[in-house]
């Protein structure tokens, strides 16, 4: 099984920085831009469907997301990359 990655933001002062306190912010962002309300979850996706549009193979999309097997990745992401290879 591969390695997991945690993301933990933290403010100056370096405490951790409440879940909620980032879900908030974004939904304050998505707000002022004008955007529609969306889950903080869709930043991660369109950060794998954006590097997958370069080429860059599916396992480093796998990594980038932490995801623990690859079939979790390319069931979700395998019609970008096809699209890519047409």
């Amino acid at each position: 099984m591969g390695l997991r990655v945690y993301t933990i933001y933290f403010t100056d002062s370096g405490n951790p920085i409440p879940k909620s306190s980032l879900f908030n912010a974004f939904s304050r962002i998505l707000k002022r831009a004008g955007l529609p309300p969306l889950p903080i979850h869709s930043l991660s996706h369109t950060h794998a469907v954006l590097i997958l549009e370069t080429g860059v193979q599916m396992k480093y999309v796998q990594e980038r997301l932490g995801h623990g097997r690859m079939r979790i990745t390319a069931g979700v992401y395998a019609h970008i990359s096809k699209k890519n290879r047409i």
